[in-house]
Formats: C-alpha cells, structure tokens, sequence
C-alpha cells in the first residue's frame, strides 16, 4: 500500500504571498497526517510563467515537501506571453505575445525543472504513472484558446507507455494506470484521438485540473462502468463553483489518494480546514487477475 497527493492549480507566482503561502499550508497539512503521501503531484498551473515564479516555486518545494514531487505543465505556464516586461511585469493583452513565445516557456519550463521533454512516465511503487502535457500555445495554433495541444509524438509515447505496462507488468491483473493532465479530456485540442485511446484502457484514472471546480462538484469523479475513471482535483490556489465562479474566502482543496491491493481510494481534502471533504470520497475496486472493475461511490 502506498499514497499520493493530487494537487493542481497552485498559481505561485513571485508577488503573490497568498498564493505562496496556501501552497505551504497544504504542503504542511499533508506532512502531519498520520499517513503522509509517499509521493506529491502537482498537475498543472504551476506559476504565471515568469522564471521568478519558478525560482520561488522550486525553493518552497525544496524548504517544505517532504517527499518526492512530480509536476506537469498548465496552461498558465505560457502565460508570459500575456506580460509585457516593465521594470516589473504588466498585463497587456494588446502586446501579446509580448517578445516570448511556445518555444521559449518549454524551454523554461524543462530547464528549472531539469526535464528532458515536457510529458515523461514513472513506475512508482510497481505502479505506472503517466505524465502529460500541452506542448505550445495561442501563438502556435489557431483555436486553441486555453485547451491542450498533444503532438503524434506524445501520443505514440502514451500508447506506448500503456501497451508496455500490459505487456510488462508480472501476473498483470487489470491494476490502475495513473494519468494526468492539466487540463480535462473536454479541453484538449485532440480530445476524440485521447479519448478514444484512454478507452481501451478501463484500468485507467485520468487525474485533470484547469477547471478549479470544487471537490463537492458533481464533475469532480465520474467513472461509467467498464469505462476509465476521471477525477477532477479542484484548486489550492482558488476553488470555483459548478457555476464558474471563484469562491471567495480561504478555501484550498486538493486530492490524496491510497492505492491497495484490491482498490483505490480518493478522498478530498481542505486544507484551510485541514479536513476530509465528506461529500468527495471515490472508492474504485478492481478484481485481482481480471481487468473489469467494481466502482462505489461512498
């Protein structure tokens, strides 16, 4: 048995304080559970794409978790395009793209965080994790507004990734395959390519987040039978109702999750509250040496 932290959406950035310091608090929340996570990640959303953000980012990482973290890029890790570059940074959305571009926040993105290419896959545990990510922005394609963009080579490296783990794994008896992306299937630019190859793979949880919607949504966990499961991990930073709307006040919600033999368990987390969010807690059961799944909900 071993556990993870889902987080998502943190949005530090080097002037915000606030953003900051809700990211130590559910950094310290989940270090003095009883069962801290063997593992935190981070999916999505990380800074507003300065090197600023990611230099105080990697540093509170550094001073405050206490295990290993992962971390994949959201869209607002493009978002300096959207700053023109002032004594200190200014929103000017009639600049864009403000002298950067797709090219240059990959590179940024990849240099701080020592990674050779933007999506990669861990096998944690005896556990596939799969790591993925939106390569480029508004300035590359037309239409893509805030979605992800996935190129032929990410996607050969997916299905890669997911025939080999069935191939591979000793005595493979339908155990889960944790995938994440910032954003939710819906909000990729390929998402019928995505979800039709996700579909072959009922032993899948597709973790996303972008859409800061709250662990009490109704979109927050769905999982039709025989189908993947996908969970939406809310916000640290700032949560949203189902109306898209952010909730005002202290809210920061995030997922941890506990994987056993027969089953996983995700349950929701305040950490403002430092609390179980009662109404989100997903139990997806599998039967060892079988590949369909039982699913309840508690």
């Amino acid at each position: 048995m071993f556990r993870f932290a889902v987080m998502s959406d943190i949005h530090v950035q080097a002037w915000d304080q606030e953003s900051q310091a809700r990211l130590v608090s559910a950094l310290h929340d989940y270090a003095f559970l009883p069962e801290p996570p063997d593992y935190i990640v981070i999916n999505g959303d990380l800074t507003e794409g300065h090197d600023s953000d990611y230099t105080v980012l990697l540093h509170l990482l550094e001073t405050h978790a206490t295990c290993p973290v992962y971390m994949t890029m959201g869209n607002h890790e493009y978002y300096r395009m959207w700053y023109k570059q002032l004594p200190t940074p200014v929103w000017s959305m009639a600049t864009f793209p403000n002298e950067w571009s797709s090219e240059q926040a990959m590179e940024l993105f990849l240099s701080r965080l020592k990674l050779s290419r933007p999506y990669y896959a861990e096998r944690l545990q005896g556990y596939t994790f799969i790591f993925l990510a939106g390569e480029c922005y508004r300035d590359q394609v037309d239409g893509i507004v805030e979605h992800a963009w996935i190129s032929d080579e990410q996607f050969a490296f997916l299905e890669k990734q997911l025939e080999q783990k069935q191939n591979d794994t000793p005595g493979y008896n339908g155990r889960p395959v944790f995938v994440f992306l910032h954003q939710p299937i819906e909000e990729v630019f390929q998402k019928e390519r995505l979800a039709q190859l996700l579909a072959a793979y009922p032993e899948i949880i597709f973790f996303s987040g972008h859409t800061h919607h709250q662990l009490t949504s109704r979109q927050t966990y769905t999982a039709p039978e025989g189908r993947f499961a996908i969970v939406n991990s809310s916000s640290v930073r700032r949560p949203w109702s189902d109306r898209d709307e952010p909730l005002d006040g202290s809210m920061s919600e995030s997922l941890f999750v506990e994987v056993q033999d027969d089953k996983v368990i995700i349950s929701g987390r305040r950490h403002d509250e430092r609390d179980w969010v009662a109404q989100a807690k997903f139990v997806r059961s599998y039967a060892k040496n079988k590949k369909k799944y039982r699913q309840k909900i508690k």
